[in-house]
């Protein structure tokens, strides 16, 4: 048994050998050996199992490139060219679709805070379109300018996925004011910001606000209270159950 748990434990600090990748056309990638061929991964770094699937699934690789001949280095060096190429493809496109996805957000932010329809996102496209190929008719990459705009993803029901995504990362919050004599003159300054978890009915803002007054530390007398005033939103003007009316009954 201690035996099993060694060998299991040598074979973790394998690493791979770079006179393999002429031997049986293999490259390292995260870690496993891929074959340059097929491109399939062996799970195991042993030499044994890299032997193996080379002369068995490619048997006739070392007839046309002979081992250490010119034209098996040659072979092996296009193979780990055309490999690296297709890698930076992939992470060009998709650090490409980053951006347009990124860019697409930002439309659909300004749509929601301008409180716009969601249709508007294909006008702004369009907008972007025609006026690139003015603003842009000198610069020598214009038509990449105008492939990238053509690439936003700004359709509706897209738009409204992006604020229903968008949406998951926004919570309340009350930023609480505080204006007072010093000794010498009035100062204002900012007391406290309070996360209101889910509803932000004037009931909630009241039960936060004492929390805060009341908590460690803090013991804040509400009799020196003066004024009490808010933004005015529409949860927070009760005259029964608004914030001022509850403090102001407490």
């Amino acid at each position: 048994m201690e035996t099993k748990k060694c060998k299991i434990s040598c074979d973790e600090h394998r690493t791979f050998n770079p006179n393999w990748e002429l031997e049986y056309v293999f490259t390292e990638v995260n870690g496993k050996p891929m074959c340059l061929v097929c491109q399939k991964t062996v799970s195991v770094l042993k030499k044994a199992n890299l032997q193996h699937h080379h002369e068995t699934c490619h048997p006739e690789f070392n007839q046309f490139y002979p081992t250490g001949s010119n034209l098996r280095k040659d072979k092996v060096r296009n193979l780990v060219a055309s490999f690296h190429g297709q890698q930076n493809l992939f992470c060009s496109q998709f650090k490409d679709s980053n951006v347009v996805t990124e860019a697409s957000f930002k439309i659909a932010w300004h749509l929601a805070k301008s409180k716009k329809p969601f249709t508007d996102g294909e006008l702004m496209k369009q907008c972007f379109l025609d006026c690139s190929k003015s603003l842009f008719a000198e610069f020598k990459n214009n038509d990449d300018i105008v492939k990238q705009i053509s690439k936003l993803q700004v359709s509706d029901s897209t738009i409204a996925r992006y604020m229903e995504s968008i949406s998951e990362d926004l919570f309340s919050q009350l930023l609480v004011w505080v204006r007072f004599h010093n000794g010498e003159k009035l100062v204002e300054e900012m007391l406290t910001l309070l996360a209101l978890a889910g509803q932000t009915w004037g009931e909630d803002i009241y039960k936060q606000l004492m929390t805060f007054f009341e908590g460690p530390s803090k013991n804040i007398d509400l009799k020196k209270l003066v004024f009490l005033t808010i933004d005015g939103a529409p949860s927070t003007i009760g005259t029964e159950k608004g914030p001022i009316a509850l403090l102001r009954n407490n």
